[in-house]
């Protein structure tokens, strides 16, 4: 990765036009425990540590109920998996789909581990200024 810039004042880091927000030192992401974040854009996440080290990041929004309890999750390493508190619909790690059937998958949000911190991918803008405002 190359063109990295990060603010002295905002914990934002910028590679190649994406901005990606500090949210923890790397080791306080336990591979047996979540850590839930939120993002400066509002969305509620979940950082999880696979058993190969790398970190992932997802809505923490369970898609049954739409409550914010995955990183209160129950984590299975050896099938990279996340299972919800409250009423036990499966996650998996490597991609957020529900395990069991169906096409529902959890928001994904880039990671990039960096000098001992993790960084999260913020969602693009989508505002697009009206046609006759161009």
């Amino acid at each position: 990765m190359k063109n990295h810039r990060m603010s002295l004042w905002t914990p934002i880091l910028e590679i190649d036009g994406k901005r990606y927000q500090r949210i923890c030192r790397s080791e306080e992401v336990l591979s047996s425990r979540a850590r839930a974040a939120q993002l400066e854009t509002g969305e509620e996440i979940a950082i999880f540590r696979l058993a190969s080290g790398e970190c992932k990041a997802f809505s923490n929004m369970c898609l049954h109920l739409k409550l914010p309890v995955l990183a209160d999750g129950m984590v299975d390493l050896d099938r990279n998996t996340v299972t919800c508190p409250l009423h036990g619909w499966c996650y998996s790690l490597e991609n957020g789909a529900v395990q069991g059937g169906g096409n529902a998958r959890l928001q994904e949000f880039a990671v990039v581990e960096q000098d001992g911190w993790i960084f999260v991918q913020l969602p693009e803008d989508t505002f697009e200024l009206p046609e006759w405002l161009r």
